[in-house]
């Protein structure tokens, strides 16, 4: 159900598959059934929420995904046994981008250095730092209309 409220955006309006390891599941929320009367409160609003949804759902073996499955059920929040006095926060998060960004093709600073050399986008970026005039260049028009 957090996945559903977390992807609501995304989801409502287009069909979807709803993969479980629970098979009971299956007949209970099925999307050809009826909201369940007899079943559990929990039950009951889960089958409510998921009648906004069109969607199948279908039986999958834990076997076959069960590294989501072990996804799904670690703990939300601090953990106050896990030892964090080796990094702070900052820089477990630095030692992350540096990872991620040693595999990247390109680097934000090229990026920014062809942005400068390019007539057009050099325009844009002076644009953003001091402020749009009133008549500005026809090929930054596009720009114009989502500069906030």
């Amino acid at each position: 159900m957090f996945g559903l409220q977390k992807f609501d955006q995304f989801l409502r309006g287009r069909r979807f598959t709803l993969v479980t390891d629970h098979q009971p599941l299956i007949t209970i929320f099925g999307p050809k059934r009826g909201m369940p009367t007899t079943s559990a409160n929990r039950l009951q609003r889960w089958a409510i929420r998921l009648m906004a949804y069109s969607y199948d759902i279908e039986y999958c073996s834990t076997t076959r995904f069960g590294h989501d499955d072990g996804l799904s059920r670690l703990p939300i929040g601090s953990d106050l046994t896990f030892d964090t006095t080796s990094a702070s926060e900052g820089q477990v998060v630095a030692a992350i981008q540096q990872e991620y960004q040693a595999d990247l093709p390109i680097r934000a600073k090229q990026v920014g250095q062809a942005t400068l050399k390019d007539n057009v986008l050099s325009l844009i970026y002076h644009y953003t730092q001091d402020g749009w005039p009133e008549k500005h260049p026809t090929e930054c028009q596009s720009y114009f209309k989502i500069r906030y």
